[in-house]
């Protein structure tokens, strides 16, 4: 029973409703359980209020439709059908993207299965000023609910989210890397633009949230905590809330923000739950307000940001939340190694163009991304080091990603001449139209030919204390090599 209610009959019924709906989790095996590799980490307090039906239904219908997707009929939320010309296809799937729900804003939770900058976005505005930044996730099986059925593999059965946030409006320090547990508000929409079945995805819109405006990325990494000797132990949330999605833009002041983050284990019973507030943007208009919970044996910091009716309306708010624990004897201290990872070179070992490469790299460490522009040539130095603090449960994660641009890039953030308004009005006749065709798509229809291509993924993980120099290839074997060290310091 939750002990925030105790002694307020006001919320009894949110009492009972959270204990009879861990219940059916557990039964369900959506709620964490003893003896799982890797538990779900779930907030029973707001499953049933993330849902659009909300209270309004009990709570064993309330548990069938957690887990039952949403359907894929993007058609019947106003998607058109494209044709099948390239150019056609793309001017007639307006709008791009519909809400799938009237009420349209929702959070989900999961692990990210892949991280990555996209290679293939239309460049014109009001689509794209830069290349989505796409969010792949494994989904909390709470929030199953928001997959449509084109969502999953049918070979593998394995369902898909995909979130994406242009990358012109999300700054870099909040890139998260595969395997980082994500949280994330925003719009939850049908992608008209996938309406075919692709692969082994059957026929109907993918959902997604696009664009989100607001996302935690939760890394573990030791902070530096005021009191103590030295950095400790500590999970980070890296929070950003921005405004500006690209095409769409959504108040971040039209509500308050709730996570929680869960604190490490505690080191000895006299530690005490500390955090630490790191800001990354110009400012913060308020403060979050953190609250150890339980009060008595604390497990989590529960965090919200207080922006609902925040004046003047704020267009992003960005900090790292550190959560860990006292350390009066020094003992965590002492455990925490200091590593330098130094990404030295790329071997650019695809050849894409015989009369060139632009390649754009993409390289994570821990969530401190380097980016590099038309690189050409078989190999380029790229000499991008990142220090560490790491416990030994900590791991060093490397990403890379990127894509060798061609013609249809030199168009990316170009003006189409026409607002998103525009080229969404559902009352547009033919020949507006074809306006906008002749306009947008026909002045591109060469670049077509040339489009980017994606060199390939890479991802590796190393143990804290792990030293060398290591040279390993992206999963596609003629993509790329990165060569770099880890050292400590």
């Amino acid at each position: 029973m939750d002990s925030r209610y105790a002694d307020n009959s006001r919320y009894g019924r949110e009492k009972a409703m959270s204990a009879s709906l861990r219940d059916l989790f557990t039964r369900e095996g959506i709620a964490s359980s003893a003896g799982q590799a890797e538990p779900e980490i779930i907030s029973l307090r707001n499953s049933l209020a993330n849902h659009y039906q909300g209270l309004e239904i009990g709570l064993r219908e309330a548990n069938r439709r957690f887990l039952t997707p949403v359907g894929g009929d993007g058609f019947a939320r106003g998607c058109h059908s494209p044709s099948q010309d390239i150019a056609g296809k793309l001017a007639y799937a307006v709008p791009s993207w519909v809400s799938v729900h009237d009420h349209e804003t929702r959070t989900v939770e999961g692990i990210l299965t892949r991280s990555k900058v996209t290679h293939e976005d239309f460049p014109l505005r009001p689509w794209h000023a830069y290349y989505d930044w796409n969010f792949i996730m494994r989904v909390d099986r709470q929030y199953t609910y928001l997959l449509g059925e084109a969502n999953k593999d049918a070979q593998t059965g394995e369902w898909e989210f995909e979130c994406e946030w242009d990358t012109a409006f999300l700054p870099s320090w909040a890139w998260p890397q595969e395997g980082n547990r994500i949280w994330m508000v925003g719009r939850w929409i049908y992608d008209c633009g996938h309406p075919e079945a692709e692969g082994n995805k059957p026929e109907g819109h993918r959902t997604e949230i696009h664009p989100p405006k607001a996302v935690a990325s939760f890394r573990t990494e030791a902070v530096q905590f005021a009191g103590n000797s030295g950095p400790t132990r500590a999970n980070n949330a890296v929070l950003y809330i921005g405004s500006n999605g690209g095409y769409w833009r959504q108040p971040i002041n039209d509500q308050d923000y709730a996570f929680d983050l869960y604190l490490p284990p505690k080191p000895y019973p006299e530690a005490a739950p500390l955090w630490k507030i790191t800001p990354q943007t110009s400012s913060l208009p308020i403060q979050p307000r953190i609250t150890p919970y339980p009060s008595g044996n604390p497990r989590v910091l529960r965090v919200v940001i207080p922006l609902r009716g925040v004046e003047a309306p704020p267009e992003e708010y960005g900090a790292i939340i550190s959560g860990g624990w006292s350390d009066p004897r020094g003992t965590e201290t002492a455990q925490i190694e200091r590593a330098r990872v130094t990404i030295t070179k790329i071997y650019m070992d695809g050849n894409f163009d015989s009369g060139g490469d632009e390649w754009h790299v993409y390289v994570g460490v821990n969530g401190r991304w380097g980016v590099w522009r038309n690189l050409s040539g078989w190999e380029q130095p790229l000499n991008f080091s990142v220090d560490l603090d790491l416990h030994s449960t900590d791991r060093i994660s490397i990403t890379a990603c990127g894509f060798e641009a061609d013609v249809i890039h030199d168009y990316m953030g170009d003006d189409s001449g026409y607002s998103w308004e525009q080229i969404s009005d559902p009352n547009l006749t033919q020949a507006q139209r074809e306006a906008i065709e002749d306009r947008v798509f026909w002045q591109l229809s060469g670049s077509f030919k040339d489009l980017n291509d994606e060199i390939g993924y890479f991802s590796a993980q190393h143990v804290p204390t792990q030293r060398g120099t290591f040279e390993k290839s992206s999963e596609n074997p003629s993509g790329y090599r990165l060569r770099y060290t880890i050292e400590g310091r």
